[in-house]
Formats: structure tokens, sequence, C-alpha cells
């Protein structure tokens, strides 16, 4: 499966009991009763020291613009989260199957798979 589509859901977060919206790459779409999405979440605080799970979108890309995204972005792979696919508001935008080929090598190294 090549992951490309980005939308736009709240994502649940560890520390809080709340979730808020933004930027979801979608990794997985399960065909169960539950109707559940995989996603990895989006940020455009950069930080100052990268991840190795960490994938940069930035502006500079020839694909960038049908990302639908506004300003160079993170995908963190190592924050991961389960949704339902109801929850999901609308989708933004997509990557290159380049771009998704390289976030699939760099899970497969973080999950360790190789």
């Amino acid at each position: 499966m090549i992951m490309t589509k980005i939308v736009y859901a709240p994502f649940p977060y560890l520390d809080e009991q709340n979730s808020r919206n933004r930027p979801l790459l979608v990794l997985a779409e399960n065909q169960d009763e539950y109707e559940t999405v995989i996603v990895a979440y989006i940020t455009s605080k950069m930080g100052k020291k990268l991840l190795e799970s960490d994938f940069v979108l930035s502006s500079d890309d020839e694909f960038f613009e049908k990302t639908g995204l506004n300003k160079d972005s993170l995908i963190r792979l190592h924050k991961l989260g389960c949704i339902q696919k109801s929850t999901i508001k609308y989708e933004i935008g997509n990557l290159s199957k380049k771009a998704s080929l390289e976030i699939r090598n760099k899970l497969k190294n973080l999950l360790n798979l190789n």
C-alpha cells in the first residue's frame, strides 16, 4: 500500500484527555466493522533536532503544493494514532509516491521490520 492521503481530523494526545484537529497522514485504512484509520502526526513546528523517524515536507519540494499544507511541516512517524474514519473532517491533499516510499522505509526502520 502506498500512503499518500493527508487528512484533517482530531488526533488523540497521550498526555491529555482531549484531541485536537490537525493534519494527519493516513497510514492504513482498516476495512473492519469499526472503520478505524491509523494516522501519523503532522506539525509545522520544525524543532531543533530532527529524529530519524521524521519526514520533512518542504515548500521547496516539487510535490508540496499537492499536500494541501501551507508551510514547511514534519511528519512525525513516532507519533501514531488510531482514529475513527467518521472523525475525518476532510481530505487536505496527497503526497507523491516517492515521498510515500521514503516514509514506508522510515516506518520499517522505526518498527524494526527490515
